[in-house]
Formats: C-alpha cells, sequence, structure tokens
C-alpha cells in the first residue's frame, strides 16, 4: 500500500512538472504568449497544439509511472487544473475571455486523460 501511494505522489508531481515545462515551451518559447485577441491565428493554433500534446504527454508518463489500472493521478492533475484556471480567472491573472480559458482547460483535461487511455490500452500488462 505505501509503495502505491509513493508511485502515485511521484507520478503526479512528475505529470505536474511536465504540463509546467511543456506548456511554457509551447505557449512561451515557441511562440510569443497565446492571447485571443493580439495573437495571430498562426501562433494561438501553434500554441494550443502544443498545450494539448503536453497533456497527452503528462497523462502518458502519470500512467507510465503509477500504472495503467490507477487513473488517481489523472483525476488529480485534472482537479489542479480546473483550480488553477479559477484562480487564474477569478485574481485576473489572464487577459482572454473567460469562455477561452474554459475551453483551453477542458481540453487540456481531455487531452490528460487521452494520455492515461493512451497507455491503457496501448500496453497490456502493468
Amino acid at each position: 500500500m505505501k509503495n502505491k501511494i509513493i508511485r502515485i505522489i511521484l507520478a503526479v508531481i512528475c505529470a505536474e512538472i511536465l504540463l509546467i515545462v511543456l506548456i511554457t515551451m509551447a505557449q512561451e518559447v515557441i511562440v510569443n504568449g497565446v492571447k485571443l485577441n493580439t495573437s495571430p491565428t498562426s501562433d494561438i493554433i501553434i500554441g494550443g497544439l502544443g498545450t494539448l500534446l503536453s497533456g497527452a504527454i503528462a497523462g502518458s508518463a502519470a500512467t507510465l509511472i503509477v500504472g495503467k489500472n490507477n487513473n488517481l493521478p489523472i483525476i488529480i492533475l485534472s482537479i489542479f487544473v480546473v483550480i488553477e484556471t479559477t484562480y487564474l480567472i477569478v485574481a485576473d491573472k489572464i487577459n482572454n475571455p473567460i469562455w477561452f480559458d474554459a475551453m483551453a482547460a477542458i481540453s487540456l483535461i481531455g487531452t490528460i486523460w487521452l494520455g492515461y487511455y493512451f497507455n491503457k490500452f496501448l500496453f497490456k500488462e502493468d
């Protein structure tokens, strides 16, 4: 049981670090920020796709660490995305319409789960 808890914690931490690093690279390094009304359409598409790929990679990594029969890290990561997005909207830290950031968060959560299911069905054993 102790080993299982450690793997869950490790999976969440590693996946969250991956999310932070990869999303920062996608939205701040590859393109110069993603703002609905000021960024070129190409930057929004590239930054958005990079963010979605980041979610899939993080979900996949968490599943590799914890095992394909445990979705608790994916649930925790999804909750973190909701909490962070809510904070950014409430604290007025972003300059996008609420619907834009809400859709981005929902899409990110979807790709985190996609990464989980990718590993769950790709590999036959834990």
